[in-house]
């Protein structure tokens, strides 16, 4: 029962890798920042966007140094405290699309404020960001390291 425990909460905490998260429901788009490798990635469930804007007081955004707004048409902004892209007709969000900016991994700050546009809709809602891993389940990794050692030298 405790191997079994273990061998699940290793895997899912292992640095670079995106855990199982909920999909953003019908019409929605979140933002995944890995704050390990520093990718960013949007999720989103069959939304038409017509842009997004991430705005971080902190500086913690890494600009797009190819200035490569893909999937959108271009960039607004691409600096450490504001990024925003635009589409003219619109693209479609659907699952996972990574962006071209990063995260601050060295000195970043968790504030981003994240928000995005719906074709043919007025307003910007605004949208979930999560940090992977999450600071809590990095907590817990010593924690698993040291049961996991304890355990392989009674096994020895």
């Amino acid at each position: 029962m405790h191997r079994k425990w273990l061998s699940i909460l290793t895997l899912t905490l292992v640095a670079g890798t995106t855990p199982s998260l909920a999909d953003p429901g019908p019409g929605e788009i979140e933002l995944n920042v890995d704050v390990v490798t520093g990718e960013m990635e949007l999720v989103g469930n069959q939304v038409t966007s017509s842009g997004f804007q991430i705005i971080s007081q902190s500086g913690s955004i890494v600009p797009d140094g190819g200035n490569n707004p893909s999937p959108f048409d271009l960039y607004l902004s691409n600096t450490m405290t504001l990024a925003s892209a635009a589409s003219f007709a619109g693209t479609l969000i659907d699952g996972i699309v990574p962006i071209g900016l990063g995260f601050d991994i060295l000195d970043g700050q968790e504030d981003f404020v994240f928000s995005y546009g719906v074709s043919g809709q007025t307003g910007d809602p605004v949208g979930i960001v999560n940090y992977i891993p999450e600071p809590a389940s990095m907590a817990v990794l010593p924690l698993v390291w040291l049961a996991y050692s304890r355990r392989r030298k009674s096994a020895a």
